[in-house]
């Protein structure tokens, strides 16, 4: 039996301050008393699709995913926070359901480092849908703001406008793509959110494809922390490209790279 999501509920427990992005999404999840896993459901809207309409966009579903596994690691590391260093995530088949499962496992809670699998379904029971990685490094900020912990996260947002309207990302030519670093796109530790990290790389790589990213590998090696941000896409090989993503206003360093896969050519 799959998890569901009842718009008709008034219990919202999102896991960031108020005026965050991820408000706009249509979500529910539960962390397990195993402090190990969490199953959640995820509402597909239109906005949060690939150009195509014929998949989500993989960034979404790793902000989502980041969020399940980032507050289940959290149960394990408090005071400490995590802090996403690196994901993977790949779409094993074409689905236009209007909702996907999410299944968050964290495989490994140490010292310095946590890792778990994520999983997507059209149904509790069904085949994968897609599937992924993620690690995650417990640090300490004395600024950042810690959410509460809540085993149970209901949101039940709706985007009425473009995603790129709604988060504030600028496409430019050439294969790039730049975004301020506001509140509103802000993680708790005040830099930019790691789904729009990720969402920078494959809207640069999606430009300049013309295609589908069907395949995501995200290295974090800093944070943008002063902004803009700006993502910019090279052909590596077949159907497969690079982004940087660079934080222009502290010295144009280079934050995340992003290798993805896209659709045949």
């Amino acid at each position: 039996m799959s998890p569901s999501l009842d718009r008709s509920s008034t219990t919202q427990s999102p896991p960031w301050k108020d005026g965050n992005f991820s408000q706009g999404f249509a979500y529910r999840y539960d962390v397990h008393d195993d402090d190990r896993m969490a199953t959640g459901i995820v509402e597909l809207q239109e906005a949060l699709k690939a150009p195509s309409r014929r998949r989500p966009r993989l960034s979404i579903l790793a902000a989502i995913a980041d969020a399940m596994m980032g507050i289940t690691v959290c149960f394990n590391v408090t005071p400490d926070i995590p802090s996403t260093v690196d994901l993977s995530i790949s779409l094993l088949r074409e689905t236009t359901a209007n909702e996907l499962v999410v299944e968050t496992e964290v495989l490994k809670i140490g010292r310095s480092i946590s890792s778990g699998e994520l999983r997507f379904r059209e149904t509790s029971d069904g085949p994968l849908v897609g599937r992924g990685f993620m690690s995650f490094a417990a640090t300490r900020n004395p600024e950042a703001f810690l959410p509460e912990l809540h085993r149970t996260t209901v949101n039940t947002g709706t985007i009425h406008e473009a995603f790129f309207d709604y988060v504030g990302l600028r496409v430019e030519d050439g294969g790039a793509a730049a975004i301020d670093l506001t509140g509103f796109v802000a993680n708790a530790a005040h830099s930019l959110q790691g789904g729009i990290v990720t969402l920078l790389g494959e809207v640069a790589i999606e430009e300049l494809s013309g295609r589908d990213v069907i395949d995501l590998d995200v290295r974090f090696l800093r944070a943008v922390s002063v902004g803009p941000a700006r993502a910019t896409a090279t052909l590596i090989g077949e159907d497969t490209y690079r982004a940087e993503v660079r934080d222009l206003g502290n010295n144009e360093r280079v934050c995340a790279v992003v290798v993805a896969r896209t659709t045949a050519s």
